[in-house]
């Protein structure tokens, strides 16, 4: 397996991006590193520079969890797509549905940054890696697994059904689940390997040490407005 920067893997790496090839970047923990306060968070003026001149040539999405109003500024280019909430809005044809989701996110947001800022001493619900991360940058916070158990739902990876070059695919994938990755992905995005010759993170409680529940993604699907709804209305009710 060679190393994706080594002059063999970025020869690799020019097979299969094309000028058809979609880029697509997360801002926090990607482009800008995690820092204790979100809104203090900044994109390298180099690499805003390397990413003006990419989308001269690419078509380059931007994808975050910030609203769309928040992450615009922090850009020093114009990519073809910018997602914000977490794809809740900027996605082409889904414009009301945004709209919603922008109202109830800003009351979100204008309690989160209320000056005495109370939301640091609340128990919230995230994802362990974004908890490590968010420790890892100095936030004043720890991570407690709920002692009536916890899912735990692997992500996937899939080679789209006639793909214009499979070939490339594959060996992306070969490439993502090998050992070296894996490696970086424990120690620099906070995750949990999927293979067991790679250690995961000492700072992570053992998988063995957590309750598990059972998560069903079909029930989940079924009923995902009816969980939406519950949600909007147990947020907007504090």
């Amino acid at each position: 397996m060679n190393p994706a920067l080594s002059t063999s893997g970025l020869a690799r790496i020019r097979e299969f991006v094309g000028g058809r090839s979609l880029l697509a970047f997360d801002i926090d923990g990607t482009l800008a590193p995690i820092v204790a306060r979100p809104w203090d968070a900044h994109i390298p003026d180099e690499l805003q520079v390397r990413l003006a001149a990419l989308t001269a040539t690419r078509t380059v999405a931007i994808i975050t969890g910030r609203a769309i109003a928040d992450a615009k500024p922090m850009l020093g280019f114009s990519p073809r797509y910018l997602i914000g909430n977490h794809g809740a809005e900027g996605v082409p044809g889904f414009e009301s549905a945004s709209a919603t989701y922008a109202r109830d996110c800003s009351k979100w947001l204008e309690e989160l940054r209320g000056d005495n800022e109370a939301w640091r001493a609340t128990p919230g619900i995230t994802l362990e890696d974004n908890a490590y991360l968010y420790l890892k940058g100095g936030g004043p916070v720890a991570i407690v697994y709920p002692e009536d158990g916890t899912s735990a739902i692997a992500d996937g990876m899939a080679l789209c059904k006639r793909a214009p070059n499979p070939t490339a695919g594959k060996a992306f994938i070969d490439w993502s689940l090998s050992a070296p990755v894996q490696e970086m992905v424990v120690q620099e995005l906070g995750r949990r390997p999927i293979r067991k010759d790679a250690k995961p993170l000492g700072a992570l409680k053992p998988m063995a040490e957590i309750k598990l529940v059972k998560y069903d993604i079909q029930n989940a699907a079924n009923k995902r407005q009816e969980y939406i709804d519950k949600w909007r209305a147990l947020m907007l009710a504090r």
